[in-house]
């Protein structure tokens, strides 16, 4: 067998090097990691993003000029501490309305006032479902919610099962 030259040596040495940072730091996340908040688009984005970094960092692509900027943002901070999919996790992963923010009970307040009372023919307009929306809250005890939000959950469960309920069959 032939001693390997140095460029392979340095290759070898490059992919041990790079296989034990990955085996590393693709640990389980912690419990306040955002990976663990994050969409399945973004994990699998996070996860590609994370194959072409390792691929651009180890030489074996070299990589637009974008691409290579953002391999050296996400080798720092693999270097800090941070684990390299949370690292390549898109910046839309930190961004947005991905939290509710209504709470339990006013959701229950909601369905209650769109399934019972709206789709069942109590109100006649979206209006007076509101209007009846302050004494159940407080009856409740939950803080009720706004109108549009209101409005919107009987628009998406449609104007039919209130029309059926007040006005009937016809035929």
């Amino acid at each position: 067998m032939s001693n390997p030259s140095p460029d392979q040596g340095r290759a070898q040495r490059d992919d041990t090097i790079g296989l034990e940072l990955l085996l590393k730091k693709l640990d389980q996340p912690s419990n306040l990691s955002p990976l663990r908040t994050a969409s399945i688009a973004c994990a699998s984005n996070a996860a590609w993003r994370a194959q072409a970094v390792t691929a651009i960092a180890l030489g074996e692509v070299s990589g637009s000029a974008k691409m290579r900027k953002l391999t050296d943002k996400i080798i720092k901070d693999v270097e800090s501490g941070k684990d390299l999919v949370e690292a390549c996790l898109p910046a839309y992963a930190r961004c947005g309305n991905r939290v509710p923010r209504l709470t339990a009970g006013q959701n229950d307040l909601v369905d209650y006032l769109v399934e019972d009372v709206w789709n069942k023919g109590h109100a006649a307009s979206p209006g007076e479902v509101y209007l009846m929306m302050a004494p159940e809250a407080a009856k409740r005890r939950v803080a009720p919610v706004g109108r549009t939000t209101l409005y919107k959950r009987i628009r998406a469960a449609g104007r039919a099962m209130n029309a059926l309920h007040r006005q009937g069959m016809r035929g």
